[in-house]
């Protein structure tokens, strides 16, 4: 199960296909664009920038699995390139908002799929009662409304903060130690005393992603549609004609 920072046991937390809304919406582009793109031409994240297709065909199925299904958190916590991941798929999701955004026939779906995860992850706070859908709890904005997602109050920038700085980031993501990429340019031995000085793992944060065989490479993208078919069952009809 993934180790969330929001997790309510040891052994990690275990999240519903509507919750990864936001992760799971941008998948089916990024498949399609690694048919014609190399890796490091498709993705933003420099350490899965080096990865070829195959591996991060089975780093993505790796993650899905772990967020979804009863699988144990790896000894030390999941690698940096499983955290690299996640933050690709929210960047991602944050691009195809802003393709959106620039168009007025968008149907809107990404919006849709991102705030599906927000009201599921994001609720209310018990203590404050406020919105932690922040900064938006003043915008008068019916935070439970279906068009919600689509309100002109909510800014690009408000994008930014709810899928990459706020919410739904620290919902997955501890820190950012998988961007320590100076540390792959030292030798080993200096690599080593530094990440311990900075107070990095780094043979979790590094470590090589598995290698896998052409077998388990295939096995891993039916994984990955057949999650992108789960999320199409649930999230209901598209909407129409634009806003």
């Amino acid at each position: 199960m993934w180790n969330s920072p929001n997790r309510t046991s040891r052994a990690g937390k275990r999240y519903d296909i509507r919750d990864l809304a936001a992760l799971v919406h941008p998948l089916e582009m990024l498949l399609d664009e690694l048919q014609f793109l190399s890796v490091a031409e498709a993705v933003e994240e420099a350490n899965l920038g080096r990865m070829e297709k195959p591996e991060l065909i089975f780093a993505i199925q790796e993650v899905l699995r772990a967020l979804l299904e009863e699988v144990p958190v790896p000894k030390g916590g999941h690698p940096g390139h499983h955290e690299a991941v996640v933050f690709e798929l929210l960047a991602r999701m944050r691009g195809e908002i802003d393709i959106e955004l620039d168009d007025p026939e968008s149907d809107g779906e990404a919006r849709r799929a991102a705030w599906t995860s927000l009201v599921r992850l994001c609720p209310p706070d018990d203590d404050t009662e406020d919105a932690a859908l922040w900064p938006l709890a003043d915008r008068g904005i019916d935070l439970t409304s279906p068009d919600a997602p689509f309100s002109p109050q909510i800014t690009r920038e408000d994008w930014d903060y709810l899928l990459q700085a706020g919410c739904l980031a620290s919902e997955f993501l501890w820190d950012e130690d998988w961007r320590s990429e100076q540390l792959l340019d030292l030798p080993a031995p200096k690599a080593a005393e530094m990440a311990e000085v900075l107070g990095i793992d780094i043979d979790r944060v590094h470590g090589l992603p598995h290698t896998p065989t052409e077998a388990e490479a295939q096995s891993a993208e039916r994984y990955i549609r057949q999650v992108i078919r789960q999320w199409e069952a649930v999230r209901g009809p598209r909407r129409t004609g634009p806003e």
